[in-house]
């Protein structure tokens, strides 16, 4: 009679015994079938969050270390937003008369008009105008794209040239991406993942006019990419729009004339949002330390998720030895003179060995295939209630009225349960982890019945 054939009569016959045991192994085979993945999961998302944290915290570093001299005018968050009769978010544009009026107040000496044209019905990117006639309208590092991925920048006197961002360059389609059910994560990785369609030095049309590509700037969640980038005055030339900006920079003779600056800026259009250096030294610490404490507490929930997951998965672990071993003990006490029978029949120890361990890692078995089929169903309330959830906070930078800045955390998606799910990679780690503990469990127990001597075995009641 085979090993395998023996086992199965033993589990058998006492398959009360047996059906309890398997329970047990299922509940704990279950969670390390859950568990990895999840914290996985929950670790990455939350690891994402600290580095949105990190980048927001160098954007915000960046520019309050601008200029005191400086100040952003724009049509922001205040001002009603307006929508075109093609259901497109129109553009809010400052006029050339504007323009002339702040540029005659006095202590003004640069204004820096920039051209942000939104998408339309004609095309699905924005088109964004920088002047490129002078060098010194480039001294503010924020006018052009920051995370060129290939090519080059835009140049002073460069004409006829474009950056393009990589959805353009990828012909990404978000729509179509959420379409398909795929979630922001999901759908970044199919971005990075695709090749690129426009390479450097290709020709790319622009409302009817072809320019040459430059430079790729690669896409942030953070970082809202440029779509199109160009010089000013083709961007006007191409949109028609001849003369407009929808963001001035200004830089005044002396950070002591900022104020009065301000003040004569938005009596001319009290829509306007002034967003000044001075200002943003103000406000720069709060916000700041805002994001240190989101990073702190998002880092914290990160050693949590990873702490509390590694102690359930071990304990978990620990059960499925324990359960096997204490099973496997007290059978071989209760066959002591089966073993004696078998041993005085001519059985060696390593087969008297085998079959116990056998026993135990086909325990074990039966335990994983119920628990894969379970993990499939139960894998996200299972790990919800057994792990934190991750930190999935996208701050969002904001203006006050008076232009001062602070963290928005309204796009928080804290509480959203990762997407973890049963793999075929999943599944062979975790059969092969089940026989594994059902081997230890199995050892010492095997190893008893191994040595017990067929004589002693004869005379056990």
């Amino acid at each position: 009679m085979g090993i395998l054939t023996r086992a199965t009569k033993n589990l058998y016959r006492r398959k009360t015994r047996t059906i309890i045991v398997i329970i047990a192994l299922t509940l704990a085979l279950t969670l390390l079938t859950v568990l990895p993945p999840s914290i996985n999961e929950r670790a990455n998302l939350t690891q994402q969050a600290i580095e949105s944290f990190v980048e927001w915290n160098d954007i915000v570093a960046r520019d309050v270390t601008l200029s005191a001299t400086e100040i952003q005018c724009e049509y922001g968050d205040n001002f009603d937003q307006i929508i075109g009769t093609d259901g497109y978010l129109a553009n809010i544009l400052m006029n050339q008369s504007l323009y002339h009026a702040i540029v005659s107040i006095p202590d003004v000496n640069t204004v820096i008009p920039i051209l942000d044209d939104y998408p339309d019905a004609n095309r699905s990117y924005r088109i964004y105008g920088v002047p490129l006639s002078d060098s010194s309208y480039l001294k503010n590092p924020t006018i052009l794209p920051v995370n060129i991925t290939a090519g080059r920048n835009l140049q002073v006197g460069d004409s006829g040239v474009i950056i393009i961002d990589e959805i353009i360059a990828k012909n990404f389609s978000w729509s179509e991406c959420w379409n398909a059910g795929n979630t922001l994560e999901e759908a970044v990785a199919q971005l990075y993942a695709k090749d690129y369609v426009v390479h450097i030095g290709d020709s790319f049309e622009v409302l009817d006019r072809k320019f040459t590509v430059v430079g790729i700037e690669g896409y942030s969640f953070e970082l809202s990419p440029h779509g199109v980038t160009m010089s000013l005055a083709d961007a006007w030339a191409v949109t028609g729009k001849s003369g407009s900006a929808t963001k001035y920079l200004l830089f005044v003779d002396d950070v002591d004339s900022v104020g009065s600056v301000v003040a004569r800026i938005q009596n001319l259009d009290p829509h306007l949002l002034l967003s000044a250096g001075y200002l943003q030294l103000n406000s720069a610490s709060e916000v700041l330390s805002q994001l240190d404490d989101l990073t702190s507490s998002a880092q914290s929930e990160l050693i949590r998720i990873h702490g509390i997951g590694t102690f359930e998965v071990v304990l978990a672990a620990v059960v499925v030895v324990v359960v096997i071993l204490f099973m496997m003990l007290f059978s071989v006490r209760e066959r002591t003179k089966e073993i004696g029978t078998l041993k005085a029949m001519g059985a060696s120890d390593s087969t008297v060995l085998s079959q116990f361990m056998f026993e135990g890692m086909l325990l074990c078995l039966i335990a994983v295939g119920i628990s894969i089929i379970v993990s499939i169903f139960a894998m996200p309330p299972v790990s919800n209630i057994l792990l934190p959830m991750p930190v999935v906070n996208y701050p969002v930078l904001s203006f006050y009225p008076n232009g001062t800045r602070y963290i928005s955390t309204d796009m928080s998606m804290s509480g959203i349960a990762p997407p973890a799910a049963v793999t075929f990679e999943l599944v062979l780690f975790v059969v092969g982890l089940a026989l594994l503990l059902g081997a230890l469990g199995s050892l010492y127990p095997a190893l008893k019945a191994a040595r017990t001597k067929p004589a002693e075995a004869m005379k056990y009641e």
